[in-house]
């Protein structure tokens, strides 16, 4: 992760499950998908402080050990404090990149990453997830696409946020890197649409409290007149600002390890 990421996550650690939207649906995906296993063995990659991990915690209980890996120690140390207070104890913290993961060969049954591929190296991520998979064990993508990103209600109203944005990957990139690696089969491509809506004063909030990290990206000159223009964009476009709706669209990329 570039310097400048690591040093927002640290910043943003304590609030960052309070700031970002944490959809059920993914969830739901997964645990359709992982029905009949019993004691899964897994790892959350890039799990940051926790907000999917604790969803797959809570659906699974006591037949889940989970691996939480990340390599912003600030995100660990609240992913950590959260779940003591939610009394979840089968998990196990691994401080580390998500392409050199301290873990035995073949050693998990499935491997989870939410919105947060886009910090990673792909075909290094891809190939580490080929050794740590046990032999058909699974592997679920969940991301925003580049193209996803441009309807999105930053991506449509707030200035520079598509260039700003030029980590996330294209659906055809992500295919291409899987067809490389025999041993991983795409089962399936899963869109999931979601209708958004918020007050222009909680999306001005959101920025200011650099929710996604695109916005640490800019300078504060550059942030302060782009929230500005961003705030006349939407009095343009929507006339009661305490109700401003727009649609996001999320991807799922279901992958086996067949070896």
């Amino acid at each position: 992760m570039h310097t400048s990421m690591g040093l927002h996550f640290t910043q943003v650690a304590k609030e960052y499950s309070n700031l970002r939207t944490t959809d059920t649906e993914p969830i739901r995906f997964i645990t359709s998908n992982l029905k009949g296993h019993k004691g899964l063995i897994c790892a959350d990659v890039g799990c940051g402080s926790g907000r999917y991990s604790m969803m797959l915690s809570e659906a699974y209980g006591e037949q889940l050990s989970l691996f939480c890996c990340d390599n912003s120690s600030e995100m660990l140390r609240e992913l950590k404090v959260q779940f003591q207070i939610k009394d979840i104890h089968r998990f196990t913290i691994v401080d580390s990149p998500s392409e050199n993961i301290p873990l035995e060969n073949a050693a998990l049954d499935a491997i989870f990453t939410f919105n947060a591929i886009h910090h990673f190296q792909l075909n290094e991520f891809f190939l580490e997830s080929v050794r740590l998979l046990v032999d058909h064990g699974q592997l679920f993508v969940y991301t925003r696409l580049a193209e996803q990103n441009n309807n999105s209600i930053w991506g449509k109203y707030f200035p520079g946020f598509l260039e700003k944005e030029s980590r996330l990957y294209h659906q055809d990139v992500i295919e291409k890197e899987l067809s490389k690696l025999e041993t991983l089969e795409l089962k399936s491509v899963t869109k999931f649409p979601y209708k958004r809506s918020m007050s222009l004063e909680r999306l001005a909030l959101l920025v200011k409290q650099r929710h996604y990290s695109t916005f640490s990206l800019y300078s504060e000159k550059e942030l302060t007149s782009a929230l500005s223009q961003f705030e006349d964009n939407i009095r343009n476009d929507f006339s009661d600002t305490s109700n401003i709706y727009w649609e996001d669209e999320n991807i799922m990329y279901h992958i086996a390890n067949n070896e």
